[in-house]
């Protein structure tokens, strides 16, 4: 079978202009909660106009490039965030709790 590089375990894969590049992670373990708060920790970079930024990738090619240089913001991405912490902010205080 030819699994394509993004299904096999411990690789994650992202396309650049139809080339897929791939890094296999490091064996390491975490809880779901651990992994939500990094993915969290992860999105809280912020441009100049205090926006969270883009990045990029091929989640809408139509803004693949925009944060390529570290400097993309997105509004859409700030009412997502807010939201995020919105929702997830109950499940950190139960996670103090137990």
């Amino acid at each position: 079978m030819n699994r394509h590089p993004s299904s096999t375990p411990g690789r994650s894969c992202r396309k650049r202009n139809r080339i897929t590049i791939c890094r296999i992670a490091p064996q390491e373990s975490a809880t779901l909660y651990q992994h939500c708060v990094r993915a969290i920790e992860h999105g809280l970079k912020f441009g100049e106009h205090g926006l969270p930024l883009i990045g990029s990738g091929d989640w809408n090619d139509g803004m693949n490039l925009v944060g390529k240089e570290g400097r993309g913001e997105s509004v859409w991405l700030a009412f997502f965030l807010y939201d995020v912490l919105r929702q997830f902010a109950g499940t950190g205080a139960r996670a103090c709790r137990t």
